[in-house]
């Protein structure tokens, strides 16, 4: 049992560490260019993931700043305009179903 956990645990590792391995700019080039592509394509996919990441910070702005307006405009509006409560209807507890219907159908 333990030699079976063993050999599958080498195996998974052999596949991980062989199948992360670039195997394509190993054969497809010669020996003489293979650090120049491999740099080149390491740049290539820095400049993409620099370039989404700063999308999505940039879109994290724009939502911050969007947010933050419609929070300003938003409490502007309810200074202007207290909320009216009406104590006698909230405070009091309907007795029957038929009020306590009435009460929800006046407040929705």
């Amino acid at each position: 049992m333990l030699k079976n956990k063993f050999i599958a645990l080498l195996i998974a590792a052999v596949i991980v560490i062989f199948g992360s391995m670039p195997a394509n700019l190993a054969f497809a080039l010669p020996q003489d260019q293979q650090p120049k592509a491999a740099k080149s394509e390491l740049k290539h996919v820095l400049k993409k993931f620099a370039l989404s990441m700063s999308l999505v910070g940039g879109s994290c702005l724009v939502l911050y700043f969007a947010l933050k307006t419609y929070k300003r405009f938003k409490e502007e509006e309810e200074a202007g305009q207290p909320y009216p409560v009406d104590t006698e209807k909230c405070l009091n507890t309907p007795e029957t179903i038929e009020e306590a219907t009435k009460l929800f159908i006046e407040k929705f």
